[in-house]
């Protein structure tokens, strides 16, 4: 019985010792496969995250543009309620003692310029174009977007002085 015992235990240690045994090293094939999976994987991860940064910088560059197109718009709107006649002479910056008082940007938008170019329409005198240019450079490219708008002559205001009365057709 003990010879049994010792068999069956050498047996069971042999088998314990084919399944848990290794190899020593690994092959020069295995490791260099092995750098270039790691290499590649590197590599696409690099150039994902290069096109997020570039395209992330680029749709937050375009949207404040188009948020500074858009406030210039309306203080030129803003502007053309008083000083219509005068708008072809506004300009971005805005001109000290000039007709039209408009924001500085410099502060909120340090890195984008804008010009303002106001024109007749066909010689009108009631109708005039309002264009304003946003720049900026983006990966030393310089962009820019264009936004345009008409304006017409604002009506004349009506006399302060009107006082009215409504009533129905029977007055007592």
């Amino acid at each position: 019985l003990d010879s049994l015992n010792y068999f069956c235990a050498k047996v069971y240690f042999r088998m314990i010792r084919k399944f848990f045994q290794t190899r020593s090293a690994f092959s020069l094939l295995e490791i260099l496969l092995g750098v270039i999976i790691v290499a590649l994987v590197s590599v696409a991860s690099w150039i994902s995250v290069s096109v997020l940064t570039h395209t992330g910088e680029t749709s937050r560059n375009r949207s404040l543009a188009i948020n500074l197109a858009q406030k210039s718009q309306e203080e030129v709107r803003r502007a053309a309620q008083t000083f219509y006649n005068d708008l072809d002479t506004c300009v971005f910056p805005p001109a000290s003692g000039g007709a039209c008082t408009f924001d500085e940007i410099t502060t909120n938008f340090p890195d984008f310029t804008r010009t303002l170019t106001v024109t007749a329409v066909d010689g009108s005198t009631e109708l005039k174009q309002s264009t304003v240019r946003i720049s900026w450079l983006e990966f030393g490219q310089p962009r820019f977007i264009e936004s345009t708008v008409y304006l017409s002559r604002p009506a004349e205001p009506l006399p302060g002085n009107i006082l009215g009365l409504v009533a129905s057709e029977k007055i007592p």
